[in-house]
């Protein structure tokens, strides 16, 4: 059954279309397809490549990530490996590059990523959680700019899937009829946002153009005031259609951002410091920018994901440090395959010693206990012995 339910999927995309293509649907028509192609998609896994620059500041695209992806929409879970590349172009060309590799590995059970010295191949150390949080799937994924096509918007740290965002908002739809296409163009108001969603009934209800624009700014540096999305090129992938090459333009407003704790901007660098020390500031104030970036998938499959598929692949050596975002004051390793806390590894020890049934215990044991009764023996005969005088 779960494997019809793909095929079911793409089958409802594939009737809307033909329904739709005289006329111009409703509303709800509109919305409730572009929500029936997002289910369609299910599992994919992929490769992504996104250059972007800020507009304000550069003319050409520099940072570079190259990524792998697995990823199971309808259940949530995620496993990627980035391969960033950050590139200045005021340096000389033999420090212009730094490159950073991470691994991370995203389910309702755990989440851990993995930071990796890209030049020598070695693990720098591994977060995690102790306890998954709730909204996992709105702040963990790390989609970054992959999260329009799938349906979500990254609003500062929550990725927002836009269906739930629009399903209760006021929508109107317009023909917008290019070159002898007929695209449906649905907008919608909600209190907060406006989205202008562009979709195409022939590519079974995929957008090819998402606006947004929040009705009031936040002011906050990490929450864009409007982005717009735009596919250049797309292909059919079994009935499901998938964008190949798309822009996405960015605009984010001036704004206050809070370092985390420990971290402070001291004489314009950002430091990590010791304890609880007040020097420099924790805020970092921050201009009005714009993002401007293209991204490519290639190899694109949808075939079935095993559970096998979201495991961490990369080799961890025993020993290496783990960091638990919600556990801060403890201390964490990676062992044989576990993360294991420095205290439990501290108790395992007292408990493989002598005094709790470890090597040399048979021997051990009986001396403490004869020392321990000759002693009590000793101080009751020295007590008669003060009573008799």
């Amino acid at each position: 059954m779960k494997a019809l339910c793909p095929l079911l999927s793409v089958l409802c995309c594939y009737t809307a279309s033909l329904c739709y293509s005289q006329d111009t649907p409703t509303p709800e028509q509109a919305f409730n397809s572009y929500k029936a192609y997002l289910k369609s998609i299910g599992n994919l896994s992929f490769h992504s490549q996104s250059r972007d620059r800020i507009a304000e500041e550069s003319d050409v695209l520099t940072n570079t990530l190259s990524q792998e992806w697995k990823i199971d929409l309808n259940g949530k879970r995620l496993w990627a490996t980035t391969r960033r590349v950050i590139e200045d172009p005021k340096m000389e060309s033999d420090k212009a590059q730094v490159t950073k590799y991470n691994e991370l590995s995203v389910t309702s059970a755990a989440i851990r990523e993995i930071s990796v010295n890209a030049d020598e191949a070695t693990v720098i150390g591994l977060v995690s959680y102790l306890e998954t949080p709730e909204n996992y799937w709105k702040t963990q994924t790390g989609l970054g700019y992959l999260s329009l096509p799938f349906g979500y918007l990254k609003d500062g740290r929550e990725y927002l899937y836009i269906p739930d965002m629009i399903e209760s908002a006021s929508k109107r739809v317009t023909s917008g009829n290019e070159e002898g296409s007929s695209l449906v163009v649905l907008t919608c108001e909600t209190e907060d946002y406006e989205f202008s969603i562009r979709l195409d009934p022939a590519k079974g209800w995929m957008a090819e153009r998402i606006e947004f624009t929040r009705e009031t700014p936040t002011g906050e540096s990490g929450r864009p005031d409007c982005c717009l999305y735009t596919v250049e090129d797309s292909s059919d992938h079994g009935g499901v259609w998938l964008p190949d090459l798309y822009h996405c333009k960015v605009s984010r407003p001036a704004g206050r951002h809070k370092l985390p704790k420990n971290v402070r901007m001291v004489d314009g660098i950002v430091e990590i410091l010791a304890g609880d020390a007040e020097v420099g500031t924790d805020v970092i104030e921050k201009p009005k920018n714009t993002l401007i970036a293209e991204v490519t998938l290639s190899d694109i499959d949808l075939s079935p994901l095993r559970d096998s598929d979201f495991q961490l692949q990369t080799d961890i050596p025993n020993g290496t440090r783990v960091s638990m975002l919600d556990a801060h004051h403890l201390e964490f390793v990676w062992r044989d395959g576990k993360i294991v806390a420095v205290t439990d590894e501290s108790l395992k020890a007292l408990a493989n010693s002598k005094f709790f049934g470890g090597p040399g215990s048979r021997r051990f044991w009986p001396v403490v206990l004869g020392t321990i009764l000759f002693g009590i023996v000793l101080c009751l005969t020295i007590r008669r012995r003060w009573k008799v005088r």
